[in-house]
Protein backbone atom coordinates (compact mmCIF):
# COMPACT_ATOMS: atom_id res chain seq x y z
CA UNK A 1 0.00 0.00 0.00
CA UNK A 2 1.03 3.60 -0.52
CA UNK A 3 0.74 6.02 2.39
CA UNK A 4 -2.39 7.42 0.77
CA UNK A 5 -3.91 3.93 0.56
CA UNK A 6 -3.12 3.31 4.23
CA UNK A 7 -4.78 6.61 5.14
CA UNK A 8 -7.79 5.63 3.04
CA UNK A 9 -7.98 2.22 4.74
CA UNK A 10 -8.04 3.82 8.19
CA UNK A 11 -10.66 6.33 7.06
CA UNK A 12 -12.79 3.49 5.68
CA UNK A 13 -13.10 1.51 8.92
CA UNK A 14 -16.79 1.50 9.91
CA UNK A 15 -17.52 3.58 13.00
CA UNK A 16 -19.67 0.76 14.40
CA UNK A 17 -16.67 -1.58 14.35
CA UNK A 18 -14.50 1.04 16.04
CA UNK A 19 -17.09 1.61 18.76
CA UNK A 20 -17.50 -2.13 19.36
CA UNK A 21 -13.77 -2.67 19.70
CA UNK A 22 -13.29 0.33 22.02
CA UNK A 23 -16.13 -0.89 24.26
CA UNK A 24 -14.75 -4.44 24.35
CA UNK A 25 -11.21 -3.38 25.22
CA UNK A 26 -12.55 -1.25 28.06
CA UNK A 27 -13.88 -4.44 29.64
CA UNK A 28 -10.47 -6.14 29.63
CA UNK A 29 -8.18 -3.18 30.32
CA UNK A 30 -6.02 -3.82 33.40
CA UNK A 31 -7.09 -2.20 36.66
CA UNK A 32 -4.80 -3.85 39.22
CA UNK A 33 -1.01 -4.06 39.47
CA UNK A 34 -1.19 -7.81 38.89
CA UNK A 35 -3.12 -7.28 35.65
CA UNK A 36 -0.65 -4.67 34.44
CA UNK A 37 2.22 -7.04 35.22
CA UNK A 38 0.57 -9.85 33.29
CA UNK A 39 0.25 -7.68 30.17
CA UNK A 40 4.02 -7.25 30.21
CA UNK A 41 4.45 -11.00 30.67
CA UNK A 42 2.25 -11.59 27.64
CA UNK A 43 4.40 -9.20 25.60
CA UNK A 44 7.60 -10.93 26.73
CA UNK A 45 6.16 -14.29 25.70
CA UNK A 46 5.12 -12.90 22.30
CA UNK A 47 8.66 -12.28 21.08
CA UNK A 48 9.46 -14.33 17.95
CA UNK A 49 6.52 -16.68 18.34
CA UNK A 50 3.07 -17.16 16.81
CA UNK A 51 -0.05 -16.10 18.65
CA UNK A 52 -1.16 -19.65 19.48
CA UNK A 53 2.11 -20.48 21.23
CA UNK A 54 2.00 -17.06 22.88
CA UNK A 55 -1.38 -17.87 24.42
CA UNK A 56 -0.46 -21.37 25.57
CA UNK A 57 2.76 -20.21 27.22
CA UNK A 58 0.98 -17.28 28.87
CA UNK A 59 -1.69 -19.56 30.35
CA UNK A 60 0.97 -21.94 31.61
CA UNK A 61 3.05 -19.21 33.24
CA UNK A 62 0.17 -17.25 34.79
CA UNK A 63 -1.82 -20.28 35.98
CA UNK A 64 1.07 -21.49 38.13
CA UNK A 65 -0.01 -20.92 41.78
CA UNK A 66 3.46 -19.85 42.86
CA UNK A 67 6.72 -19.47 40.97
CA UNK A 68 9.26 -20.14 43.68
CA UNK A 69 12.47 -19.15 41.96
CA UNK A 70 14.11 -18.51 38.61
CA UNK A 71 14.84 -22.20 38.03
CA UNK A 72 11.17 -23.00 38.53
CA UNK A 73 10.18 -20.31 36.02
CA UNK A 74 12.71 -21.67 33.53
CA UNK A 75 11.16 -25.15 33.80
CA UNK A 76 7.69 -23.73 33.17
CA UNK A 77 8.83 -21.85 30.07
CA UNK A 78 10.75 -24.87 28.83
CA UNK A 79 7.71 -27.12 29.14
CA UNK A 80 5.55 -24.56 27.35
CA UNK A 81 7.67 -25.08 24.22
CA UNK A 82 7.74 -21.38 23.41
CA UNK A 83 11.51 -21.19 22.92
CA UNK A 84 14.03 -18.47 23.83
CA UNK A 85 14.09 -20.07 27.26
CA UNK A 86 17.05 -18.20 28.74
CA UNK A 87 15.94 -14.77 27.51
CA UNK A 88 12.32 -15.21 28.56
CA UNK A 89 13.28 -16.55 31.98
CA UNK A 90 15.62 -13.64 32.64
CA UNK A 91 13.12 -11.12 31.26
CA UNK A 92 10.11 -12.33 33.22
CA UNK A 93 11.98 -12.92 36.48
CA UNK A 94 13.69 -9.53 36.30
CA UNK A 95 10.34 -7.89 35.54
CA UNK A 96 8.65 -9.71 38.43
CA UNK A 97 11.19 -8.50 40.96
CA UNK A 98 11.35 -4.91 39.71
CA UNK A 99 7.66 -4.41 38.90
CA UNK A 100 6.26 -5.36 42.29
CA UNK A 101 8.97 -3.38 44.06
CA UNK A 102 7.63 -0.23 42.38
CA UNK A 103 4.56 -0.71 40.11
CA UNK A 104 4.27 3.05 39.51
CA UNK A 105 7.51 2.91 37.50
CA UNK A 106 5.67 0.83 34.88
CA UNK A 107 2.80 3.25 34.43
CA UNK A 108 2.71 6.43 32.39
CA UNK A 109 3.73 9.60 34.15
CA UNK A 110 1.74 12.76 33.43
CA UNK A 111 4.76 14.62 32.06
CA UNK A 112 5.74 11.82 29.68
CA UNK A 113 4.74 11.52 26.05
CA UNK A 114 3.77 8.03 24.92
CA UNK A 115 7.03 7.75 23.00
CA UNK A 116 9.04 8.79 26.06
CA UNK A 117 7.12 6.25 28.17
CA UNK A 118 7.74 3.41 25.72
CA UNK A 119 11.41 4.27 25.30
CA UNK A 120 11.92 4.48 29.07
CA UNK A 121 10.37 1.07 29.68
CA UNK A 122 12.28 -0.45 26.78
CA UNK A 123 15.48 0.33 28.70
CA UNK A 124 14.07 -1.14 31.91
CA UNK A 125 12.64 -4.45 30.66
CA UNK A 126 15.07 -7.10 29.52
CA UNK A 127 14.01 -8.76 26.28
CA UNK A 128 11.68 -6.07 24.91
CA UNK A 129 12.54 -3.83 21.96
CA UNK A 130 10.58 -1.03 20.31
CA UNK A 131 7.79 -3.22 18.95
CA UNK A 132 7.11 -5.46 21.92
CA UNK A 133 7.38 -2.66 24.47
CA UNK A 134 4.80 -0.82 22.38
CA UNK A 135 2.70 -4.02 22.39
CA UNK A 136 2.83 -4.14 26.18
CA UNK A 137 1.60 -0.55 26.33
CA UNK A 138 -1.15 -1.31 23.81
CA UNK A 139 -2.33 -4.10 26.10
CA UNK A 140 -2.16 -1.87 29.18
CA UNK A 141 -3.72 1.20 27.55
CA UNK A 142 -5.63 -0.13 24.50
CA UNK A 143 -7.75 2.95 23.93
CA UNK A 144 -5.16 5.55 24.92
CA UNK A 145 -1.67 4.45 23.79
CA UNK A 146 -0.15 6.58 21.04
CA UNK A 147 2.52 4.07 20.07
CA UNK A 148 2.15 1.01 17.89
CA UNK A 149 3.70 -2.43 17.66
CA UNK A 150 4.93 -2.51 14.07
CA UNK A 151 4.42 -6.21 13.33
CA UNK A 152 5.01 -8.23 10.17
CA UNK A 153 1.56 -7.36 8.82
CA UNK A 154 2.21 -3.65 9.14
CA UNK A 155 5.62 -4.08 7.56
CA UNK A 156 3.89 -5.68 4.58
CA UNK A 157 1.34 -2.89 4.53
CA UNK A 158 4.15 -0.34 4.35
CA UNK A 159 5.98 -2.47 1.77
CA UNK A 160 9.01 -3.13 3.99
CA UNK A 161 11.26 -6.19 4.04
CA UNK A 162 9.60 -8.65 6.44
CA UNK A 163 12.64 -10.91 6.65
CA UNK A 164 14.48 -8.56 8.97
CA UNK A 165 13.63 -6.05 11.66
CA UNK A 166 13.29 -2.47 10.44
CA UNK A 167 15.90 0.05 11.48
CA UNK A 168 14.96 2.34 14.34
CA UNK A 169 14.54 5.20 11.87
CA UNK A 170 12.17 3.22 9.62
CA UNK A 171 10.26 1.88 12.62
CA UNK A 172 9.64 5.34 14.01
CA UNK A 173 8.56 6.67 10.60
CA UNK A 174 5.98 3.87 10.27
CA UNK A 175 4.80 4.38 13.84
CA UNK A 176 4.48 8.15 13.39
CA UNK A 177 2.48 7.74 10.20
CA UNK A 178 0.15 5.10 11.67
CA UNK A 179 -0.47 7.05 14.87
CA UNK A 180 -1.02 10.35 13.03
CA UNK A 181 -3.39 8.72 10.53
CA UNK A 182 -5.37 7.15 13.36
CA UNK A 183 -5.55 10.45 15.24
CA UNK A 184 -6.91 12.09 12.08
CA UNK A 185 -9.67 9.45 12.03
CA UNK A 186 -10.16 9.70 15.82
CA UNK A 187 -9.48 6.00 16.33
CA UNK A 188 -7.03 4.56 18.87
CA UNK A 189 -3.99 3.23 16.94
CA UNK A 190 -4.21 -0.16 18.68
CA UNK A 191 -7.89 -0.51 17.81
CA UNK A 192 -7.15 0.17 14.14
CA UNK A 193 -4.28 -2.31 14.22
CA UNK A 194 -6.50 -4.95 15.81
CA UNK A 195 -9.20 -4.47 13.20
CA UNK A 196 -6.63 -4.91 10.44
CA UNK A 197 -5.08 -7.93 12.20
CA UNK A 198 -8.52 -9.54 12.61
CA UNK A 199 -9.19 -9.13 8.89
CA UNK A 200 -5.87 -10.82 8.08
CA UNK A 201 -6.78 -13.69 10.42
CA UNK A 202 -10.32 -13.79 9.01
CA UNK A 203 -11.78 -13.20 12.45
CA UNK A 204 -14.69 -10.91 13.31
CA UNK A 205 -13.22 -9.80 16.65
CA UNK A 206 -10.25 -10.23 19.00
CA UNK A 207 -11.72 -12.83 21.32
CA UNK A 208 -9.86 -15.73 19.71
CA UNK A 209 -6.76 -14.53 21.56
CA UNK A 210 -7.87 -11.87 24.06
CA UNK A 211 -10.06 -14.31 25.98
CA UNK A 212 -7.00 -14.91 28.17
CA UNK A 213 -7.53 -11.43 29.66
CA UNK A 214 -11.21 -11.96 30.40
CA UNK A 215 -12.26 -12.76 33.99
CA UNK A 216 -13.56 -16.19 33.02
CA UNK A 217 -10.04 -17.36 32.19
CA UNK A 218 -9.41 -17.53 35.94
CA UNK A 219 -11.93 -20.37 36.13
CA UNK A 220 -9.96 -22.57 33.74
CA UNK A 221 -8.72 -25.55 35.70
CA UNK A 222 -7.26 -27.64 32.88
CA UNK A 223 -3.63 -27.42 31.88
CA UNK A 224 -2.46 -25.29 28.95
CA UNK A 225 -1.95 -28.49 26.95
CA UNK A 226 -5.65 -29.29 27.25
CA UNK A 227 -6.91 -25.89 26.18
CA UNK A 228 -8.15 -25.91 22.60
CA UNK A 229 -6.97 -22.98 20.53
CA UNK A 230 -8.68 -22.80 17.17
Amino acid sequence: MTLTEINNYIQSIPQSEIDTQIAYWKTISPTTDEEYYRRFVFALLSVHVGWRANIKSYIRVTSEPEIKNQAHLKDIIKVSGVGLIENRTKGIWDLKEKFFANPAEYKKMDEESWIMFRDRLMKQIYGLGLAKTAFALELCYPNEALVTCVDVHQLRMYECDTKKSPSTTVYRKIEDHWVDSCKARNIPPFIARNIYWNSVQEQKDCCYWTYVFEPKINDISSSADQIKIS
